[in-house]
């Protein structure tokens, strides 16, 4: 876990969801590249089932990245939703993949309300606060990765007794947080500080709110090589499923391909 790089570059635009239109089509806006905003925000007290952001891929390895370089806290009942429509000899969701980091100017939240979020990609917070308030639930999401000073919250009011069901990997670097309110616990493979945690109840100053995480058993991956971004052999996506490779992994490859390698440094 490096130091989060400093915010650089003018201030990018807020995406505002409203009862009646959004910055896109339709209520939607569709996220065709890599993407930065200063933060999304909803301009209405209540979810609007129009809502929603998404990335329409036929393609299931393809991804973006939705970057919120927040210079304000913000507030919206938008839904980080995906399109994928192709069948593959790959087992993937039906949700696309999209990767949402939140890398705010300052000590910012971003939080959000009351829906479920499909989308299949990582939650990644490098600064500043995640918050997953009432009714929320990231149902798709396989991996939460939080940076030193960085804090993912499960509200108090969130009343859903497992946001995350789909959470295969949890890591938290020294000085990260995981605020988990009482009566919900998180499961997964937990790394802190670089290390695998041992499987049962973790705890430690990075786990706050009274809630529980449980770590399960770390066991190498079976990775297939599906070669989505240029063929870099430590980049996550391009493996399915999306993760690097570990000491002891099982590697796939499918279609014969040649693995492309470079000098370790």
């Amino acid at each position: 876990f490096p130091e989060a790089e400093a915010f650089a570059g003018p201030v990018k635009p807020v995406l505002t969801f409203s009862h009646f239109y959004c910055e896109g089509t339709s209520g939607r806006y569709d996220l065709v590249n890599d993407q930065t905003f200063d933060r999304i925000q909803s301009d209405k007290a209540s979810k609007d089932t129009s809502d929603n952001i998404g990335h329409y891929s036929t393609t299931p390895s393809d991804y973006v990245t939705l970057t919120l370089k927040a210079t304000d806290n913000a507030s919206t009942f938008a839904r980080i939703c995906g399109e994928l429509n192709n069948s593959s000899p790959y087992e993937v969701k039906s949700s696309g993949l999209i990767h949402l980091v939140y890398d705010p100017q300052g000590d910012y939240t971003q939080t959000f309300n009351g829906r479920t979020h499909s989308f299949s990609g990582r939650i990644e917070v490098k600064r500043g606060t995640i918050r997953s308030d009432a009714g929320t639930t990231w149902s798709n999401v396989p991996k939460v990765v939080i940076w030193p000073g960085a804090t993912f919250e499960i509200s108090e009011t969130n009343n859903v007794a497992n946001p995350l069901p789909d959470l295969r990997q949890l890591f938290v670097a020294k000085g990260g947080t995981v605020k988990v309110p009482e009566g919900v616990t998180l499961t997964a493979t937990v790394n802190y500080d670089g290390t695998w945690q041992p499987a049962g109840a973790c705890s430690g100053d990075w786990l706050v709110g009274g809630g529980a995480v449980t770590a399960q058993t770390f066991s190498p991956s079976e990775l297939t090589w599906a070669n989505a971004r240029g063929g870099d052999w430590s980049m996550a996506a391009n493996w399915m499923p999306e993760e690097v490779m570990y000491s002891g992994s099982y590697v796939m490859n499918h279609s014969w391909a040649v693995f492309p390698c470079a000098p370790l440094v």
